[in-house]
C-alpha cells in the first residue's frame, strides 16, 4: 500500500486536499471512475512496487510532481509512511542486580572511608587516621588531584543539546502562508503556465531518450513546478551536452537557489559570466546568494557590476536589490525596491512575471517581510483585489 498526497487549486482556491492509498491503479482527473476530480485530463496512477507510476515517472517515497492546465493545479506528493517503533526493554538479570547492589554498597563505604580520612573528626579517630597514612600512603591525597577530578564533569546542558544538520548553505524555498497568515503561494500559482507539453515530453522521451529539446521541455516544467531537484537533473543533462549554453547555466544556477545550495549556485553563475560577463541576471542573482551567505560586502560588489552593465534598464533589477535589501534588515528600502518593480512589471517578460511572483511567494530572503503589513499593502496597490488573501 502506497499513500499518495493529491492537491488540486483552482485559481486562489484549495478544491481538493486528500490523501489516496494507492494499492493497485487508480485514477484521477476528469474521468467518470475518478477518485479525485478535476477538469482537462484523466491520469492514472499506478502502484510499482515501492514506487508510483504516474504519466511514465515514477515517484519514490518522498518525492513530488505536479502539473497546470491553465487555472487547475495539481500537486502530488508520495508520503513517506509513518514508522512508529517500540522497544521492548530486556528483562533484569538477577545476577546483575546482585552485582550492581554489591558495587553500590562498596562505594558507599569507599566514601565514607574518604570522608573520615579527609575529615577526621577530633579525638582517637583523628590519631588513627595520621597513623594509617604512614602505612597506607594512597590515602594521603593531594589537594590538586581531589581539585583535577572535581573539574572533570560532564557539561550536560552541551551534551543534551539537539544535533541541527545544515543541507547546504541556504534554506530551500518553500510555501510559508502557514506562517504568515496570507495565501503568497496560491496568489503566485495561479500565474504558473500550463505545464501539459512536459507532462507530455516526459511520454515523447521514453520513445527516443536523446530527444535533448524533450528534456528541455521538462526541465523547465519542473521548475515551473516547484520541483527543483528534478528540474536540476535535466538542466545538467543539457548543460553536459552543451557547457557554454547560457541557457542550460542559468537553469541549473537556478535550481540551485531554489535548493539552497548557493556557494554551487556562485559557480555556476561565475562559468555564466566567463560566456557572457553582461548577464544581469546572474549578477543580480549571485549578489541575492552573497547576502544570503552573510557576504555584504561581496553582494554590494556584484550590484554594482549589475547597476553599471549594459542591461541597467531591465526591469527585474529592482527584485534583487530588494531581496539583499531585505536579507541586510533594510526593509524600508526593500519594500521601496520591490515596489518600484511591481510599477514595471508590464514591461517584464512573461517568464519574469512570474518569477517575480514566485521569488515574493517563496524565497527565503523575502520570509521576515512576507509577514510584515507594509508588504501586503504595497501588492495590494499594485494587484488589487487579485493580491494575496488571508487564509481561512
Amino acid at each position: 500500500m502506497a499513500d499518495l498526497h493529491v492537491t488540486v487549486r483552482f485559481n486562489d482556491f484549495i478544491v481538493e486536499d486528500r490523501v489516496l492509498a494507492v494499492s493497485d491503479v487508480l485514477r484521477i482527473g476528469e474521468a467518470d471512475d475518478s477518485v479525485v476530480h478535476f477538469p482537462g485530463a484523466s491520469v492514472a496512477v499506478c502502484r510499482v512496487g515501492e514506487t508510483l507510476d504516474i504519466r511514465g515517472r515514477r515517484l519514490a517515497e518522498g518525492e513530488r510532481t505536479g502539473f497546470s492546465l491553465g487555472q487547475v493545479h495539481v500537486e502530488l506528493e508520495h508520503l513517506v509512511p509513518l514508522e512508529v517503533r517500540r522497544t521492548n526493554p530486556p528483562a533484569i538479570d538477577a545476577r546483575f542486580l546482585l552485582v550492581a547492589m554489591a558495587v553500590t554498597t562498596a562505594g558507599m563505604w569507599f566514601d565514607a572511608l574518604h570522608s573520615v580520612v579527609d575529615a577526621p573528626p577530633p579525638g582517637p579517630v583523628a590519631s588513627w587516621v595520621d597513623d594509617a597514612r604512614e602505612v597506607v600512603p594512597f590515602l594521603d591525597v593531594a589537594a590538586e588531584d581531589m581539585a583535577r577530578r572535581a573539574a572533570v564533569q560532564p557539561n550536560y546542558e552541551v551534551a543534551y543539546l539537539p544535533q541541527v544538520v545544515i543541507r547546504g548553505e541556504g534554506r530551500e524555498a518553500t510555501n510559508d502562508d502557514a506562517v504568515t497568515g496570507y495565501g503568497y503561494y496560491p496568489w503566485y500559482r495561479v500565474e504558473v503556465p500550463s505545464t501539459l507539453q512536459a507532462e507530455l515530453a516526459r511520454l515523447r522521451l521514453g520513445d527516443d531518450p536523446a530527444d535533448w529539446s524533450q528534456h528541455a521541455l521538462i526541465a523547465r516544467g519542473a521548475y515551473d513546478n516547484d520541483n527543483w531537484r528534478d528540474a536540476l537533473v535535466h538542466y545538467q543533462e543539457l548543460l553536459d551536452q552543451e557547457p557554454s549554453d547560457v541557457r542550460w547555466l542559468y537553469g541549473v544556477a537556478q535550481s540551485q537557489k531554489r535548493l539552497g545550495l548557493h556557494r554551487m549556485e556562485l559557480e555556476t553563475y561565475a562559468r555564466l559570466l566567463e560566456v557572457d560577463d553582461q548577464h544581469v541576471h546572474a549578477l543580480g542573482n549571485g549578489a541575492v546568494a552573497f547576502a544570503k551567505m552573510g557576504d555584504y560586502e561581496t553582494a554590494e560588489l556584484w550590484l554594482d557590476r549589475m547597476r553599471t552593465s549594459e542591461q541597467s534598464d531591465d526591469p527585474y533589477l529592482d527584485v534583487y536589490e530588494g531581496m539583499v535589501a531585505a536579507v541586510v534588515g533594510l526593509e524600508g528600502d526593500a519594500i521601496e525596491h520591490l515596489e518600484a518593480a511591481c510599477s514595471r512589471r508590464e514591461a517584464m517578460t512573461d517568464s519574469q512575471r512570474v518569477e517575480l511572483r514566485r521569488d515574493l511567494a517563496m524565497d527565503p530572503a523575502l520570509s521576515q517581510l512576507r509577514t510584515n503589513r507594509a508588504l501586503r499593502s504595497m501588492l495590494w496597490r499594485h494587484y488589487g483585489a487579485a493580491s494575496p488573501r488571508k487564509r481561512r
